[in-house]
């Protein structure tokens, strides 16, 4: 279950501002245009946070507002630094992947994947470098992650 209420005050307590409701209407042409389904739980938080208003909170997260949501190859195609994305666009499982939020100004990448068809999961995956790893099978279970401070947020170590 998504726990909208306790993500909102956490961010009014941080003081960081949150994105304003999404446009019903971006959210479908976004939907039509990567012919993806955005699942239920993510597109109840665009239709009410929608991101934390190009803000970080105050352990450094920044939570996209859908105007911004991409795929992990556009996110990185051009981006120079450390750590390097470069390596993971070549990956075939990354190709669905869409980027929603950054630690530490991209240090680690959290994507989920969108399908074209409602999905029982629509899996969370943390990006760093070259790495990547399911850390959860939905945005809520992220969500939950994220406000418990969950060890899986700052990337575990592959089994």
């Amino acid at each position: 279950m998504l726990k909208l209420k306790e993500l909102r005050e956490k961010w009014v307590i941080e003081n960081t501002l949150y994105g304003s409701a999404a446009d019903p209407e971006y959210l479908r042409s976004f939907q039509k245009e990567n012919n993806v389904i955005i699942p239920e739980d993510l597109m109840t938080y665009f239709k009410s946070l929608n991101g934390t208003g190009g803000e970080c909170t105050n352990e450094l997260y920044e939570f996209y507002s859908i105007d911004r949501i991409v795929k992990v190859k556009d996110e990185f195609k051009n981006k120079k630094g450390i750590p390097d994305y470069k390596g993971l666009l070549a990956i075939n499982e990354i190709s669905k992947l869409y980027v929603f939020a950054n630690f530490t100004f991209d240090l680690f990448v959290y994507a989920i994947k969108l399908y074209p068809d409602f999905s029982d999961e629509n899996e969370v995956y943390i990006l760093c470098g070259e790495k990547y790893q399911k850390i959860a099978n939905s945005f809520s279970e992220f969500v939950e992650l994220y406000l418990n401070d969950a060890k899986e947020l700052y990337f575990p170590t592959r089994e």
